[in-house]
Order: structure tokens, then sequence, then C-alpha cells
């Protein structure tokens, strides 16, 4: 097995996450208020990869309390050396890396900011009900900060799932491959808001290229079951924990041109998106084009 990778999860750095108790709970300690999103389960998340790629010096380098408050000294010693106290009133996206040799590194660029009620939202509603009506719900939201909306392609070349689907790496060629395809040109990327997501070889949905993607089945929402083969994302966990999201599996034809998905990720927390097709996906009587 290769070991020249790094096993890496992107964190969200934001002062406005001082004022979720939902957030502290996921803190390096749940009496400590943090900048950082769901700190605890990108910590676990790393773990759980070196144990899978058996890096025994990674995964001890990080585990326990000791290893979950090294991990937040580090990424706050990178933010107090990179970014000024102006800059650190912003948000900020930061890559961890992780070696074999348990050694932390850090990649991180400004971000831009997302409404309250994208972090930690409440059970999610039924399609038919639209985002206003959500936050409206919520007493401690503005009702007018809406969670942005993605526009969601699928990949039509399936990926073969592997430890490197299901743990997150620096190795993301097939990922950022399934991206292009949706380009105008490699010069000129697919903007963050647009969602590819990418299936299997037996046709059923893993996960998308930058978030966990949730369906509306049968009255509750859904998310690709790990079997399929995709990341165990970070914001995928607290979904399943805490919002009442079951896992099933999705299969390619089913999906519908026009659907309302919900979207998350470590990043920009949770927000709309909605199926395009292109045209030749498309078939007679609504849903993909299935080839072969």
């Amino acid at each position: 097995m290769a070991t020249d990778f790094f096993i890496i999860s992107s964190i969200r750095y934001d002062p406005e996450l001082l004022d979720l108790p939902e957030n502290t709970e996921l803190s390096a300690s749940p009496d400590t208020r943090s900048e950082f999103y769901m700190l605890r389960y990108h910590r676990d998340r790393m773990v759980v990869a070196a144990k899978a790629f058996e890096w025994p010096t990674a995964e001890a380098s990080i585990s326990g309390e000791s290893g979950l408050n090294k991990l937040d000294s580090a990424l706050r010693e990178h933010v107090l050396e990179e970014y000024s106290e102006v800059q650190r009133r912003s948000p900020i996206r930061i890559r961890i890396d992780l070696s074999i040799r348990g050694e932390l590194s850090f990649t991180s660029a400004p971000t831009p900011a997302v409404p309250f009620a994208c972090f930690f939202p409440p059970p999610l509603l039924s399609p038919s009900l639209d985002s206003h009506l959500l936050l409206s719900t919520l007493s401690s939201f503005d009702p007018i900060s809406i969670p942005s909306t993605w526009n969601i392609h699928l990949s039509p070349d399936p990926l073969t799932p592997s430890l490197y689907t299901t743990h997150k790496t620096s190795l993301r060629d097939q990922y950022t491959s399934a991206r292009h395809t949706f380009s105008n040109s490699s010069s000129n990327p697919i903007p963050a808001t647009t969602e590819v997501l990418v299936c299997n070889t037996a046709g059923e949905i893993m996960e998308g290229t930058l978030s966990t993607p949730y369906f509306y089945r049968n009255g509750s929402w859904v998310t690709p079951g790990e079997e399929a083969g995709g990341c165990r994302g970070v914001s995928r966990r607290w979904a399943l924990e805490r919002m009442g999201v079951r896992e099933r599996t999705i299969r390619v034809g089913e999906i519908e041109e026009g659907e309302m998905v919900w979207l998350s990720n470590g990043i920009r927390g949770w927000g709309w998106g909605r199926v395009e097709f292109l045209p030749w996906q498309r078939r007679e009587g609504g849903g993909m084009k299935i080839s072969g």
C-alpha cells in the first residue's frame, strides 16, 4: 500500500462558532468555546483513517484527549502565525494533513461567511417546505438568512470503492476529474457551490466531490450507506446522530431532475441543492439515463 500521501480533513475556523453551544460540545474541551467547526469529529475521522491504513504512529499522535488538544493547539498556532488580528475576525478554511509519521501540517485561505442556520440545523424538513419556512421556525436565527443553494450534477464515470474513497486523503484525482467533466476548461474550474455526485460501479450514489448528499425518501431524509464506499464525513456523522437522518442505498436511476437535495460538509455546513442533468443524461419519462 502506498504511503506517500496524507490523511486529510478540511475544517472551518469562524469566530461566529463561539456562540453556538453545539460546536462547544465538539471542541477540545466541552466546557470551552471554539472557533473550529466540529473539531472533535474531524479528529475522530482522522484517527479512524489512520487505523484503517495501518499507520500506528499517526493514529497514536492524535488519539485520546491529549491528541485532540495537540491538534487544537497546532491549529491555533497556525491561525496566529498566518493571519493578522483583523483577518482572524473572518472565516478561514484550513486543510489538515496528517503524515504516516504523525506529523501535522496545514494549508489555509479565507472562506466566505455563511448564515448561523447552516452550521447546526434542526431535523430536516420536507423539500416542499422551503428554507424560508425552515428558518422562520428558529427564533434564534435571522429568518431572512437562508442557506445557500447548490447546483448538483451527476458524474457519468463510476468509481471503484476503496480505502481512498472511504477515507479522505490527499489522493483526490478521481474527484477532481469528476468535477472537470462539468467545467468549461481546466483553467476555469466549476464554482464551489456546484456539486458533482459520484456513484460506484454498482450504480449506487457514494457521495459528492465536496459534500454529503441527503435525499428525501418515503417521508424521511436518507444518505448513502457506508457500504456504497463514500467518505464518512463529519457533518454526515452529525446528521446521523442528531438530525434523524438514516442510511439507505440510493441508485442513480431513481434520482430525478429538479429534485431538491440537502448537502453538507465540514466547511460550509448545510445548504439546499437542485439536481440538474446534462442533455445526454435525460431519459424519456424522467430520471437519469444509465449507460450500458
